[in-house]
């Protein structure tokens, strides 16, 4: 059985996740390669991402 509400909730995280991502324009990909901070940021939010994406599926 599906939990619809627990699927909405993850899928709104999901939602979100993106969004910090692409407001993150300050972090271009020379940033990304020297800023360790910028590039924790980035991975563990993909990380974060498609562990939602295992969890909807």
């Amino acid at each position: 059985m599906v939990d619809q509400m627990l699927v909405e909730r993850i899928v709104a995280d999901i939602k979100g996740n993106i969004n910090e991502l692409r407001s993150a324009d300050d972090i271009s990909w020379e940033v990304y390669k020297t800023d360790m901070r910028s590039r924790r940021f980035v991975e563990r939010t993909l990380h974060i991402l498609v562990e939602a994406i295992i969890d909807v599926g």
